[in-house]
């Protein structure tokens, strides 16, 4: 676990949060979009998770997981799912899931936040902080944390661009916590 930033713990951001959270994965959605054929065909896919949970604790560490199935990529074309699931993407029978740990959380404001952490995709794991914007509904109890980021996929080692396939993927998630 890693420490939140004294300024940040102190002026209590985190604070209405403290406690353990459960992945809610029937409403966490998780989109993908980019482009194939020199640009020319917009590709959107979605993916389900597949667990995940998260740890806030008084003194200010953190701790925290998405599991995603890569084998649930679904961009309504069949043949382009089953060929995104070789090796040539996320080879999936080998590493079915991708792996997000967040380490560490920065407060930028009330609803703001930036997430560090490590993103696994496949054998390769990389460093990768996303702004988040967080959302809590005290009437639910849950929490939910929106991410829009921009991920180039070699870094992950997926360097197939036959066909003109987009290197550079939005990424969009909204994860929703249950408090556990």
């Amino acid at each position: 676990m890693g420490d939140i930033d004294q300024s940040s713990a102190q002026s209590g951001h985190l604070s209405q949060f403290v406690g353990e959270w459960s992945l809610e994965k029937d409403a966490t959605t998780i989109a993908l979009n980019t482009k194939a054929l020199w640009g020319l065909v917009k590709v959107k896919g979605t993916f389900r998770a597949s667990g995940g949970s998260a740890k806030v604790c008084g003194d200010g560490s953190v701790a925290g997981e998405l599991l995603v199935d890569a084998g649930s990529v679904d961009t309504k074309t069949p043949k382009r799912d089953a060929h995104l699931r070789t090796a040539d993407f996320f080879e999936v029978e080998r590493h079915p899931a991708f792996r997000y740990v967040v380490t560490d959380v920065k407060s930028i404001d009330d609803s703001n936040y930036k997430l560090i952490g490590t993103l696994t995709v496949r054998t390769s794991t990389r460093p990768l902080e996303l702004d988040a914007k967080v959302a809590f509904d005290g009437g639910t109890n849950q929490l939910t944390v929106s991410v829009v980021t921009m991920l180039d996929r070699t870094a992950w080692g997926i360097g197939w661009t036959k066909m003109g396939a987009g290197i550079h993927n939005k990424l969009l998630v909204t994860a929703v916590f249950n408090r556990a």
